[in-house]
Formats: structure tokens, sequence, C-alpha cells
């Protein structure tokens, strides 16, 4: 496989700043549709090729498939593809793909280097760790064969858990519903905090965390049914008994289908 991808100026993405003394977001659509348009014809030339298979095709590349044969006559065209539209590209050279859609997938180069793009994959920061062991399960499980089970019962970082979820302006604040009473009753508590750290639960009286806006309650997305919240300093905390293993383990399987992986 071969990834193609051309190189536009550098001052592209900040045309779309508003507040950039550079937006120009009419300049920035051309670009982009352009650019779009020289690809098209790309692909137009390279079916030519008999072994060609168009794995994905994006705003600012190509990812295709081809017998090695075949290289030296996909490299003419692109050459030609160059010199004609006064861009430049750039050659990648994949072993293995897995993806979701254009903007969600894994691939591995013959040199081993990895490349993950898009949420479920995506490495994760201290300031964007967002269901860390739900990433990290789904890509061990695609890149390495480690069955999903094995990385969510075998961690023990509590942090690795967490669901971020965020109340934004749209919203008034979080309803956190506890079932004491019976399936429809119970206790409700009520937060305005702006960002919170949300775990599914085994517990059935822990209920659901919903935003609220007015009278109408939203369940976080990515969240179970029977949740808790922690909120506080959780670096070296014990997991609780409680915390829902096989909810993480549900979530990945799910959402290895999306990348073709059987589990």
């Amino acid at each position: 496989m071969v990834n193609h991808g051309y190189k536009c100026n550098g001052t592209y993405g900040i045309t779309k700043d508003i507040t950039n003394k550079a937006y120009d977001p009419r300049n920035a659509n051309l670009i982009c549709v352009n650019g779009q348009l020289m690809l098209v014809d790309l692909i137009e030339h390279l079916e030519s090729v008999k072994s060609f298979e168009l794995i994905q095709s994006n705003t600012d590349g190509l990812i295709i498939k081809i017998l090695k044969s075949d290289f030296d006559a996909v490299d003419d065209i692109c050459y030609e593809w160059e010199q004609r539209c006064n861009m430049e590209l750039e050659f990648d050279y994949i072993e293995e793909i897995w993806e979701k859609d254009v903007n969600n997938y894994v691939f591995r180069q013959f040199d081993g280097k990895v490349e993950r793009k898009g949420s479920y994959v995506k490495e994760l920061y201290s300031l964007d760790n967002d269901l860390p062991i739900v990433n990290k399960a789904v890509v061990d499980c695609i890149l390495k064969n480690i069955p999903v089970e094995t990385t969510i019962k075998s961690c023990d970082e509590f942090v690795m858990f967490q669901k971020v979820s965020k109340l934004t302006r749209k919203f008034t604040h979080v309803v956190y519903k506890r079932w004491i009473y019976g399936e429809n009753l119970g206790e409700e508590k009520h937060f305005t905090n702006k960002c919170y750290r949300i775990f599914a639960s085994t517990d059935k009286v822990d209920g659901p965390v919903y935003k609220a806006k007015g009278d109408r309650l939203y369940k976080f997305p990515n969240t179970s049914e029977h949740s808790f919240i922690e909120n506080g300093d959780i670096q070296n905390v014990p997991i609780p008994e409680k915390l829902d293993r096989q909810w993480y383990i549900n979530l990945a399987k799910e959402r290895l289908k999306q990348y073709g992986v059987s589990v």
C-alpha cells in the first residue's frame, strides 16, 4: 500500500480561524475544494494501473493498494501529476491498515512505524485522557493481538478508566441519579462543576449521569446506565471493587468491530 499526501501552505489552518488576522474563509475553501479536485484527477489517472485499489481518499491524500510490480507505473503517474499540478507528493509504505473511516484508522508501515488517527485509537495525554483503557485495549488488540479482556482486567490504574465529560454552556447543570427506592424512584444530586470523571459501576443503585437543559435530561455519551463520579485526586488510589470492567470490555469490542476486527 502507498499513502500519498500533498503539501499545502502551512498557513492554511489559520485562514479558518476567525480570531486570526489571516482569516480568509473563501480562500480556505478554495484550497480545500481545489485540493480535492486535484486528488480526484490523480485517482482517475491511477485507475489505469491494473492492480490499483483505492482504500481511502481524504482532502490531503490517498491510501491505495497495488502490486509491488506496479509501483514504477504508479510512480510515473504521480510524477506527471506533480509536474502538471505543481504539487509535491510524499510516500509512506503501509504493511497493514485497519480503518473505521477516513478520519479514524491505524496503520503500520513496513519499517514498523505506527500511525494512529481518530478519537478511538489516538495517543492520549494528561489533558486529553478520555477512556484511556479502551483506547489501549483497542490498539493492543489490533497491533499486538492481545485480547481486550487481558488489557482491561490486568490494569490497576484507576485513572485509566475515567470518562471525562464536560458541562458546556448549552446546559445548566448535571443530574446524578441513584436508584435507592426502586426502579424509577430514588435520589438526585445536582452539580454545576464544568468537568466530571465518570466511571462505570456494577452497583445497580448507581444510576446514569445526565446533563440538564431546563427540565430535559441528556445522558452523557459513552457512559454506563450505572455510573459513579469521582472528581477528587485519583493518583495512586486503589480501584473500587464496584468498577464495572465488563462495561469497558464491551465498549472496546464494539469499537473493534467498527475497524473490521473480529473479537
